[in-house]
């Protein structure tokens, strides 16, 4: 079919037949309240990792997360995943072959003093972190 013809259909009103709807369902909330966190995916499960928090009162101060979590749709559940190596916000996940990985992010517990920008990258690959002379993975 010709991109005329194909432009032609697609402006067709659907005769007889309703679009698809889409929308948005809740779902179990996260484990622990967080802000400013990134996801990815991994072995099935969204990811999500760091994130800041802050009390209402909190004469804008965080408490930057080290936290981890996976949300596995197939069992619509959470799971407390293992804690980063140290706390960050706004750090950027992406999974690659087997692993997740974690770039930079920020520490920092006051905006008057700024957020210090770091350069660690870590992997999560669903095993323990190694321990004595191995350092961590």
């Amino acid at each position: 079919m010709g991109a005329g013809a194909a432009a032609l259909l697609s402006t067709r009103p659907l005769q007889g037949r309703q679009p698809p709807r889409h929308a948005w369902s809740a779902v179990p909330a996260l484990p622990a309240a967080a802000q400013e966190i990134y996801c990815a995916t991994w072995n099935g499960q969204i990811v999500v990792a760091g994130g800041l928090r802050s009390a209402a009162d909190s004469s804008r101060r965080f408490t930057t997360l080290s936290q981890t979590a996976l949300f596995d749709p197939g069992a619509n559940a959470w799971t407390r995943g293992p804690h980063l190596p140290a706390p960050r916000h706004h750090i950027v996940l992406a999974s690659g072959a087997d692993a997740t990985y974690g770039f930079g992010g920020f520490v920092g517990e006051a905006l008057e003093r700024g957020f210090q920008f770091r350069d660690d990258v870590y992997a999560f690959d669903g095993q323990p972190p190694l321990t004595g002379n191995d350092g961590p993975r």
